[in-house]
């Protein structure tokens, strides 16, 4: 009976101590992992070869057809990714905390759009028709936010504050083709010398916490840009630029965290 009523006694103590907010003048450190919505803000131009070559039968010099060279400017939509990482943070009293936290996020975008080229300058190719062309930005980054926490009710919260991303790797893939499947370009980049390896960032958003389990969202609204600048052509004839680019990254954020109180 007695060691019975131990394990009662110890099985309530902890359900109290796990359904306690954390205490003002206390620590605290929180895991977490979830998803992440990407939406860059900006835009993208990339440029790609699609006309026909000449040859001079006289000296056999070979001319591009100026007319074959394609601009379209890409509208990246969001896609989903992954994040992780944790939060450390001190619960100033009852309704103020403050935090410090390091994730990493796998980031991507779908480049998809559509443009009509005249059949004359891709003749070498097809007959005419729609040229399609579709990709995917890839990047990932090590954020570091620093967070306010006011909490309203019980363990709903609101937080703001500011956030450093550090681009650790980024690449983007885009292809040109006629529908269905007749691929005519390919397009590759690792954005080299056009991506920023800093950026600033603002967020916002409100989690609840119960028993210790946090759920959380939050906008982070880019401040600086990711992708900024222009690479032309190496075509001493025609310096076309072949990708300019001027990008911000937004996000959606959605975590899934236990807090430790130390």
């Amino acid at each position: 009976m007695k060691k019975q009523l131990l394990i009662v006694t110890f099985a309530v103590m902890v359900f109290l101590g796990v359904s306690a907010q954390t205490k003002p003048g206390h620590f605290y450190i929180q895991p977490g992992i979830g998803g992440v919505l990407s939406s860059f803000s900006g835009e993208q131009t990339n440029t790609v070869y699609l006309g026909r070559l000449y040859q001079d039968r006289t000296n056999g010099t070979i001319y591009q057809d100026l007319d074959g060279f394609h601009s379209t400017k890409l509208d990246p939509k969001g896609q989903i990714g992954l994040t992780f990482g944790i939060d450390a943070g001190y619960q100033l009293n009852k309704n103020w905390a403050i935090s410090l936290g390091i994730w990493y996020s796998k980031q991507k975008a779908k480049l998809d759009d559509q443009f009509v080229t005249p059949a004359q300058t891709v003749a070498s190719y097809l007959t005419g028709g729609d040229i399609v062309c579709w990709g995917n930005i890839h990047s990932d980054f090590i954020s570091i936010p620093l967070k306010a926490h006011y909490y309203l009710w019980h363990g709903l919260a609101l937080f703001a504050g500011a956030e450093a991303d550090i681009l650790v790797k980024s690449n983007y893939v885009l292809n040109y083709g006629q529908d269905p499947g007749l691929l005519l370009a390919h397009s590759e980049s690792n954005y080299e010398g056009l991506r920023n390896t800093l950026s600033l960032s603002a967020l916002a958003g409100a989690s609840y916490e119960y028993k210790h389990i946090v759920l959380s969202m939050s906008y982070h609204l880019g401040l600086t840009k990711v992708f900024n600048g222009s690479i032309s052509s190496e075509d001493p004839v025609v310096p076309v630029p072949w990708i300019k680019t001027s990008l911000r990254n937004n996000s959606l954020r959605l975590t899934l965290g236990y807090k430790f109180e130390l």
